[in-house]
């Protein structure tokens, strides 16, 4: 719960800081879906519109869920579900040397079977970042969203310059071919 409240905190403060020359930045989380009975559609209904996915890996896989054909956590669920759509994707483990207690740490036999699977799938695809602390989470997930938002800036300012000379190629071919 203090790694999730660390990284909720960490986008709302990204998206006051980017909320004037960048794109708009919005969390969805699965606390603010309370005790919906339409967990599935409502969390589709998120990813469809997200653009990022940022998710954490701790000591549980979580409850499984009946999804189609298969019984996965909603966390497997959502990653799949960026992945398959090719959406940016960042992946936050909990350092497997931090201590916690034993409520925190998956005990069913399959659980752990599918934890580890779904960690090494995870890690087969992307880049594994680690953290310690909460306040770790929180900066190394500002730092990548960041730069992503960045980039995304960046990318949008040359296509506006490819555009804009675009436009004064062809006014310059109309200047010529009116002036002749």
């Amino acid at each position: 719960k203090c790694e999730r409240k660390a990284v909720r905190d960490t986008i709302i403060k990204l998206s006051t800081a980017f909320a004037i020359h960048g794109p708009r930045v919005a969390l969805f989380a699965m606390e603010d879906m309370g005790a919906n009975t339409h967990k599935l559609s409502k969390i589709k209904e998120f990813l469809q519109i997200s653009h990022i996915y940022v998710g954490i890996i701790a000591h549980r896989y979580g409850l499984l869920q009946k999804i189609g054909d298969k019984e996965i956590s909603f966390t497997e669920y959502e990653y799949q579900y960026m992945r398959d759509r090719k959406k940016e994707i960042y992946f936050y483990f909990k350092n497997p040397d931090v201590p916690v207690k034993p409520k925190y740490v998956e005990q069913d036999p399959r659980g752990k079977e599918l934890l580890d699977k779904f960690k090494a799938e995870v890690e087969a695809s992307h880049l594994r970042v680690d953290f310690s602390t909460p306040a770790e989470l929180s900066t190394k997930v500002a730092i990548d969203i960041s730069a992503h938002i960045i980039g995304l800036l960046q990318e949008s300012k040359e296509k506006e310059m490819e555009l804009y000379s675009k436009i004064e190629g062809t006014s310059e071919s109309r200047k010529v071919t009116w002036q002749e």
